[in-house]
């Protein structure tokens, strides 16, 4: 019985994916602003994009820094991650305009414009094949292998992998299923060390991983984001804490604070409250 819910479960939510893919109104590709790399800050200006009735973002105005370290902070279903399909252009706002160092994303190519991302998203897409080429994918393997494997040290990937029977040569299976969740994510986060990008985004990029780890990852992060613009959506405020800024998003897709996140814990808000629930939980 149990096994029948879980299936038609899993059915039904790949169903309402698939409705919301095809609803989206198709993209034309047609850039007119010059296609080498976009560089300088991020502006959201008058943002609105909605889900169908559900609206995700409400007039959202904000700017990214570039090469600053920004947290994404706030209700669960409150537009974080929107925030990173819009900056792809996977979606398209219903009204107000997103710009990188003043240039409209609109105008520029697809591939020009995630050229100068990398992205470390939930959830977790493997490959089954090594795990070596799940990392520096779709660079060849033969190569690069020290930098696999010190990009796989910088994601606290490495121990697990030794502990592995083929090492890097290990075939991880369908969607990567020999591997745990907080595995999984290790992974996401070696190819991002392997291959960064003038600007990283990470959503919730160490929930899965355990405490001692995450210090691990926090640091070689804190390293590879010099220079570069880095977004970082975070639940657990530890990933946060050393963020030159955090924008917190009020629940209804609207931009409630932002400050230093040490400021941010002496004012009354959602930032506070969600870091006194965290410390009394440790």
């Amino acid at each position: 019985m149990l096994q029948t819910y879980v299936g038609t479960h899993t059915i039904r939510n790949s169903f309402e994916r698939l409705d919301t893919l095809f609803a989206a109104p198709l993209e034309v590709d047609s850039p007119t602003a010059p296609e080498p790399g976009l560089s300088g800050d991020i502006a959201f200006r008058d943002v609105t994009f909605s889900y169908g009735e559900g609206q995700a973002l409400r007039g959202f105005t904000a700017t990214f820094p570039a090469g600053h370290f920004i947290g994404l902070v706030g209700p669960s279903g409150g537009g974080k991650t929107t925030i990173f399909e819009l900056m792809l252009r996977i979606r398209v706002p219903d009204s107000g305009t997103i710009t990188i160092g003043g240039t409209d994303v609109r105008d520029v190519s697809l591939a020009s414009l995630r050229r100068n991302f990398a992205v470390v998203s939930q959830p977790v897409f493997l490959w089954n094949r090594s795990v070596a080429y799940n990392i520096c994918y779709p660079l060849p393997v033969r190569g690069n292998e020290a930098a696999v494997v010190s990009a796989s040290k910088q994601a606290g990937l490495h121990g697990v992998v030794q502990g592995l029977r083929r090492g890097y040569d290990t075939v991880l299976g369908e969607d990567g299923h020999t591997l745990s969740g907080g595995e999984r994510q290790r992974v996401a986060l070696a190819r991002l060390f392997f291959r960064p990008a003038p600007v990283m985004l990470i959503d919730e990029g160490t929930g899965s991983i355990d405490s001692v780890t995450e210090q691990i990852v926090l640091r070689s992060l804190r390293e590879l984001s010099r220079g570069r613009t880095t977004i970082v959506i975070a639940h657990r405020l530890a990933t946060v804490m050393e963020a030159d800024t955090v924008l917190v998003l009020d629940g209804e897709g609207r931009l409630s604070q932002e400050g230093a996140p040490r400021e941010l814990i002496k004012r009354d808000g959602f930032f506070r409250e969600l870091f006194e629930t965290q410390r009394l939980g440790e």
